[in-house]
């Protein structure tokens, strides 16, 4: 026990971003994905990405797969387990306040470069993808790609003084746009 582990300086689990290039080849991926994974929990930051994993994994593939929002759960259900978000929040601390808050063993995040938070650097992944040959239905999975994603997001907060209630991640970038006139296409 090192002499930082008294003042509850937490170590964080291990996080890893899977990245598809489309949003459907996503949805189709998590399909095998998410057995492979043995993901005690799925959650999702917007309440429209939940319904949307939920229709399709569920309704359309008979998956089973419970999905909690963020917004009805507290920290300590993350104890001691494994994690799939099936998107990132597009702030870097509200992700980084509820992990550090709760006890995950790992946390894995699912996203697609349709995802908002892509919109930001999109070409550089993109390009990469492309470059490497992945086949639309194949994921990119580097802490490289992981570490650009919280550059982004901490970019992104820095202009972001209040945050916005969303039904999902569209809806929270188009409010971002319209407040701070920018395009982040």
């Amino acid at each position: 026990m090192g002499i930082f582990s008294f003042f509850g300086n937490k170590s964080m689990a291990p996080k890893t971003d899977i990245i598809w290039i489309t949003d459907k080849a996503m949805l189709n991926g998590c399909i095998k994905f998410f057995p492979e994974y043995k993901a005690d929990m799925y959650i999702a930051w917007f309440d429209d990405t939940a319904e949307k994993f939920s229709r399709f994994l569920n309704e359309e593939n008979n998956m089973n797969i419970s999905i909690k929002t963020t917004k009805n759960l507290q920290s300590y259900q993350l104890d001691n387990k494994k994690i799939i978000f099936l998107e990132h929040y597009p702030l870097y601390s509200k992700e980084d306040n509820l992990l550090r808050s709760s006890s995950p063993v790992n946390v894995c995040f699912i996203n697609s470069l349709d995802d908002g938070i892509f919109q930001i650097f999109r070409s550089n992944i993109a390009n990469l993808m492309r470059t490497l040959g992945l086949d639309e239905n194949e994921y990119i999975e580097n802490p490289l790609v992981s570490k650009s994603i919280v550059n982004a997001q901490k970019r992104l907060e820095k202009k972001v003084k209040d945050d916005f209630y969303a039904r999902s991640s569209e809806e929270w970038f188009y409010n971002y746009r319209i407040n701070f006139q920018q395009n982040v296409q």
